[in-house]
């Protein structure tokens, strides 16, 4: 997707963070991968923010919220 010049919007907020967006509860690990949060590159100069919220009890995955 990227290359069809779609934009990783999370990435372009925070260039540096290392961040995990799954990680493995039954391992206790806040590693895991780290999903794309994707925009088309008309969008990126709308974008306000883009950030991942506190994980849930019942789910390896953080909710992410982007805000245009």
């Amino acid at each position: 997707m990227v290359e069809e010049g779609f934009v990783d919007v999370w990435r372009e907020r925070h260039p540096t963070e290392r961040a995990c967006t799954w990680f493995n509860r039954a391992l206790a690990a806040r590693r895991g991968t780290r999903g794309q949060v994707l925009v088309s590159s008309d969008l990126v100069p709308r974008l306000r923010t883009a950030d991942f919220l506190d994980p849930l009890p019942w789910s390896g995955h953080l909710p992410v919220v982007i805000e245009l």
